[in-house]
């Protein structure tokens, strides 16, 4: 049983407590102790044993639980934001409902612990072990799971957003094989969702951010020029964009020629996406690649032909200061409103005659994922489509500027390791996916018959040939 007089020390508060602790070198001891509700915030805890103690709803903010032993401990409802419970035994704790929020349990034992509905946001679990620990309907969003033990752990119903798959399940894309196990086992897991695959391959870890709000190496931004750009190539080729039906159909034939837009690559082919997180042929072999799979609410899935995406796409046609008056951020007149709506209207209306004004404000906070024409042959080569929207800069769960974000998909990350690239590069081409298959044109042909050429000549000197 509890050591009563290490009780009597906590019960004088955690000042108190935490000066006893300073002052002796003993383990507390509260086997057992009847702890509900209580306040520990900030309580030197380190190696306490607490086996079987009863701590529902108490507080535990900031407490030091470092190595101590919470075995079979109820910990519902507790409160444990950014407690320290790294090395900590919780082997069968309750924790079902408690927040975790920012919590340090690197190399806890959770071994068939319960954390039904816990919060674990941004909790580190590297190297955890957490064999057999449920996690149905918990939150895990950007959780640390690098090298943690999740064997027969039960994620039903969790929120994994932000989470690298590649580090809960050690699964490390060093093979097309690999690759297609992976994907395979996250389709099963949403087998009975209405859900659909994108993926979008990248050479290191970066933010989900389209190319019109990247800056440039001196920290410039032309975001405030979208539409005067789009002007200028259409006034600078009129032919190729006489052929462009819509305003998408232009955004996208821009964006084929390099022109910077709010338009985010992705594709439905997850090998595409694999060529990408290897670097092509020379670019990024000296980080890790990143794939990120997108499982998406199909009802967020527009076509090219849809009134919502329209609007979207018209919006970027807007000069700044009208985007900014039609997403509440700026200081302007009910007139000054009601032209930046008309002339949103009157784009729409110039691919879309009959549109009357059906806008929801609420659109322009959403993220889409657009099914483009599959006009062009680097559409059809890479099976594109792309993420869009009217206030987003980022599309990463990390990115905080925007206070309504409802997103329609969940993101996942799978890792390609640098060592891995070249030889997965190699095995791609014999699967007919190559820089040339995907970016076609004589400049491409010429680009990769030279690459060619230049390896084999470097395997000819290697050999002394």
């Amino acid at each position: 049983m509890a050591n009563e007089q290490h009780i009597g020390w906590l019960q004088n508060g955690v000042e108190a407590w935490n000066a006893w602790r300073d002052q002796g070198d003993f383990v507390p001891d509260f086997v057992g102790a009847n702890l509900i509700g209580a306040n520990l915030v900030g309580a030197n805890l380190i190696g306490a044993n607490l086996t079987s103690a009863d701590l529902v709803g108490a507080d535990l903010t900031g407490a030091n639980l470092a190595g101590a032993n919470l075995a079979g401990a109820d910990l519902a409802d507790a409160n444990l934001i950014y407690a320290d419970l790294a090395g900590a035994n919780l082997t069968y704790a309750d924790l079902a409902g408690a927040n975790l929020t920012y919590a340090d349990l690197t190399g806890a034992n959770l071994t068939d612990a319960v954390l039904i509905e816990a919060d674990l946001t941004g909790v580190v679990l590297a190297e955890a072990n957490l064999v057999r620990a449920n996690f149905a309907e918990s939150i895990l969003i950007g959780v640390d799971l690098t090298q943690a033990d999740t064997t027969e752990a039960i994620l039903t119903g969790a929120d994994l957003d932000g989470v690298a798959l590649a580090d809960v399940d050690s699964h490390r894309i060093h093979s097309i094989g690999g690759l297609l196990d992976g994907i395979r086992d996250l389709k099963n897991y949403y087998e009975n969702d209405d859900v659909s695959f994108y993926f979008r391959g990248q050479s290191e870890n970066c933010p989900l951010c389209p190319s019109l709000f990247r800056r440039n190496e001196d920290s410039i931004s032309i975001m405030q020029y979208e539409s005067r750009m789009l002007r200028d190539i259409v006034a600078s080729h009129p032919e190729e964009f006489n052929a462009a039906p819509s305003a998408l159909a232009q955004w996208v034939l821009a964006r084929h020629h390099g022109l910077p837009t709010r338009f985010l690559d992705i594709t439905k082919n997850p090998l595409v996406a694999l060529f990408f997180a290897c670097g092509g042929y020379d670019m990024g072999k000296c980080y890790d690649g990143v794939l990120r799979v997108f499982v998406v609410q199909n009802s967020s899935i527009k076509q090219y032909d849809s009134d919502t995406i329209s609007v979207v796409a018209n919006f970027a046609k807007l000069s700044n200061a009208d985007q900014k008056i039609l997403l509440g951020e700026s200081i302007h007149s009910i007139e000054a409103g009601r032209e930046a709506r008309e002339r949103l209207l009157q784009f729409v209306r110039s691919e879309k005659p009959s549109f009357t004004d059906r806008i929801a404000d609420t659109d322009f906070h959403k993220i889409f994922i657009v099914e483009p024409q599959q006009s062009m042959e680097r559409i059809r080569a890479q099976e594109g489509a792309f993420i869009v929207s009217a206030s987003h800069q980022q599309f990463n769960e990390s990115d905080k500027s925007k206070m309504v974000k409802p997103r329609g998909y969940t993101e996942h990350l799978l890792t390609v390791p640098k060592g891995s690239k070249q030889q997965l590069l190699e095995d791609l081409q014999l699967a007919g996916i190559s820089r040339e298959t995907l970016f076609h044109g004589l400049d491409e042909s010429a680009r990769a018959i030279k690459a060619r050429y230049f390896r084999r000549a470097a395997q000819a000197k290697t050999k002394g040939l």
